[in-house]
């Protein structure tokens, strides 16, 4: 059986079919880039089956290269909204099914915070009015302080809708996990992989039209973020991951 690396330990394998996926789809990324990375293909597999998406991406991204000069932060949060939109046309979804909540990068509220119960009125809006029968987040345990954020904002949001829609979550910053302590019980949720051959180039296109990310853009902060070549190979394998809770 197949067995996924978390930290220090190994998780069997289940292989996710996206046929068994109820639309419409949500998915909701932290930063302008993680839809790509993390579900632009289960984004096109199921945009081919035609099913309705929408995209959420609460934080502007602006604070990815904070030195450089040419780009200020603002101008830089407009520039990855573009590619969002860019990214989403490649997957076969129109710019207007994305939804930009523009909250500052790195300060996405916490629970306690003023603005998080107005996030979480927000995103239980959200979901009353598109009634996913998929819901995409990041995963509540990745080691990022706005992933984690918007994470605990959405399934905050659950318990205020009646809605039961199948939960899936994906991690982008899973190198960083050195074992899971102090992290969710590593029983507590199943590994799924979906193949995603099919579909890896237009996932590659995506992941592309993040200029600002991958160096054909900024030039100017030589310590800005940057997808290097190890971290694209990461979510350009031909498979995707997502942790599904059994609690």
């Amino acid at each position: 059986m197949t067995r996924f690396k978390i930290g220090r330990y190994r998780r069997p394998v289940t292989l996710l079919d996206p046929a068994q996926l109820a639309g419409p789809l949500l998915v909701v990324a932290p930063h302008p880039d993680d839809e790509s990375l993390g579900a632009a293909g289960l984004i096109a597999l199921m945009r081919r089956a035609g099913q309705d998406i929408r995209v959420v991406v609460v934080s502007d991204g602006g604070a990815s290269h904070p030195n450089s000069r040419r780009f200020s932060r603002a101008g830089l949060a407009e520039q990855r909204a573009d590619e969002a939109r860019l990214a989403l046309v490649v997957l076969g979804v129109e710019p207007a099914r994305l939804e930009l909540w523009n909250v500052a990068d790195g300060k996405v509220p916490t629970a306690g915070h003023p603005e998080f119960d107005r996030l979480v009125v927000r995103a239980a809006g959200l979901l009353a009015e598109s009634r996913p029968g998929t819901l995409v987040l990041p995963w509540r345990a990745d080691p990022h302080a706005d992933h984690i954020a918007t994470s605990a904002i959405w399934r905050a949001a659950l318990g205020r809708w009646d809605g039961r829609p199948r939960l899936l979550e994906y991690p982008v910053w899973l190198d960083l996990v050195p074992d899971m302590t102090e992290r969710p019980p590593i029983d507590a949720f199943r590994v799924l992989q979906l193949d995603i051959w099919s579909v890896l180039s237009a996932k590659r296109r995506a992941i592309e039209a993040h200029h600002s990310q991958i160096g054909l853009l900024i030039d100017d902060d030589p310590h800005g973020f940057r997808f290097d070549k190890a971290f694209r190979d990461r979510f350009e394998s031909g498979q995707e991951t997502f942790f599904e809770w059994l609690t």
